[in-house]
This record gives structure tokens, sequence and C-alpha cells, in this order.
């Protein structure tokens, strides 16, 4: 619809963390089999960043009163394979933009993608989530608020949930 539209434009023009760029240098170049690059540690650092810098975005007008948007600053994932061989621990709220067609690739076959202990407020917009046991797993007691958003995100190869929620709405 229009609204989300022009309210994830407006998400995705303010601040962000890119996951390439310093001090994180994430590689995402696929490539963890040949030359051991693996992103695990400076994904994480830019989520923690995220999450210490965070500020909600929340729609207090109507028709869409109370509706999440996203938190800034957003997490961008610019095109490539990100080989973790770790679990990622998100904030209780973030925006992940992965829309350049960014994948990432669990190495390691008994682990999840994210882990969102006390999630509350994700948003997901684009990309692949590919092997592990779960690629989103998501928990928060408060189950008449947390709100979990994915457009245009796909999934394969999930041994067990692709998207595990409990205690959520």
């Amino acid at each position: 619809d229009n609204l989300g539209v022009s309210l994830v434009a407006a998400i995705t023009s303010l601040p962000f963390i890119n996951v390439k760029d310093a001090p994180f240098f994430a590689r995402g170049d696929g490539t963890s089999s040949a030359t051991g690059t693996i992103d695990t540690a400076s994904i994480q650092s830019a989520l923690t960043t995220a999450g210490a810098a965070r500020t909600t975005i929340q729609v207090t007008d109507t028709p869409a009163a109370g509706a999440f948007m996203g938190t800034l600053p957003t997490v961008v994932f610019p095109a490539g394979i990100y080989d973790i061989d770790d679990e990622l621990t998100i904030p209780t709220t973030i925006c992940l933009d992965m829309r350049s067609g960014a994948i990432i690739r669990q190495t390691n076959a008994a682990k999840r993608i994210i882990v969102g202990t006390g999630a509350y407020k994700v948003l997901v917009l684009g990309g692949h989530f590919f092997q592990g046991t779960r690629h989103f797993d998501l928990r928060n007691e408060n189950v008449d608020t947390a709100q979990f958003q994915f457009h245009g995100t796909t999934f394969q190869k999930a041994t067990d949930w692709s998207i595990y929620t409990e205690g959520t709405s």
C-alpha cells in the first residue's frame, strides 16, 4: 500500500549502519569454504551498535496509529553472501535492510541464524536466509505488543522452522 511504501522510503533515507563500512568491515564475499572468511563478528558488532543507538519510529496519527515502522539506525547489508558460523543476537528492536539481494548463510548446521530473546519490534526488508536450524528465533513474553514484519524476505534449507516465535502475537 502507499502508506507502507512511503514509510519504508522514509526509514531507509535516514541514518544507517552499513555492515561493510568501518568499523565493522563485513566482507560478504561468500568464500568461507575457500578462504575462511566468516562475517559473524562484524555483523554482530553492527547489530550491537545499532541496538545501543536505536530510536524507534512509530506512527502516531490515524489511520495507522501505533504501527511500528522500524528503528534507527537501520542496519544495511549490501549485496553479497555473508557467511556466519555462530548465531547473531539482535536487539529488542531492529530494522534490517537487505533489499540489495544480501544473503546470510549459516555455515554451522547446528546453529540458528538470528536470535531475538526479548525481541519486541523486528522489521526485515528483503534478503535471503540460508541453512542452519532456524533462520529467526524470536521470543517475547509480552504477547500483546510484539511485532515481527518480513517484506520480500526468502528462506531456504532450515532444518527446523524458518521463523519460530514464542510468546508473541
